[in-house]
């Protein structure tokens, strides 16, 4: 015997299955374009990255980028990343000078 709750409970993993199929398959080296890697070694024409756990090697497009140094992967070339810096955004600070001026 069927019950109501068998049709909703089959909808409710067809639905979610169905978007999946619909999603592009990435594999290999493209898959990590928007990861996060971090610099292994000083990179200024190539260096080394780890991303997703994994020794890569790197390019920086011209920008030098020192060992540690928080990453993003923007592109494949070949067997290698292609990798920019992560932008730090500036939390706004009060002034140290600001409480001391007089009003």
């Amino acid at each position: 015997m069927q019950g109501p709750g068998d049709d909703a409970f089959a909808v409710g993993l067809t639905i979610p299955a169905m978007r999946a199929l619909r999603q592009p398959l990435l594999t290999g080296p493209e898959a990590l374009v928007g990861s996060n890697a971090e610099a292994a070694t000083d990179i200024e024409r190539e260096g080394l990255v780890r991303c997703q756990g994994e020794l890569w090697t790197a390019m920086a497009n011209g920008i030098r980028i020192p060992s540690g140094a928080r990453l993003t992967v923007v592109g494949v070339q070949g067997i290698s990343l292609m990798v920019k810096p992560v932008e730090v955004r500036a939390s706004r600070s009060p002034d140290p000078a600001a409480s001391t001026r007089s009003k």
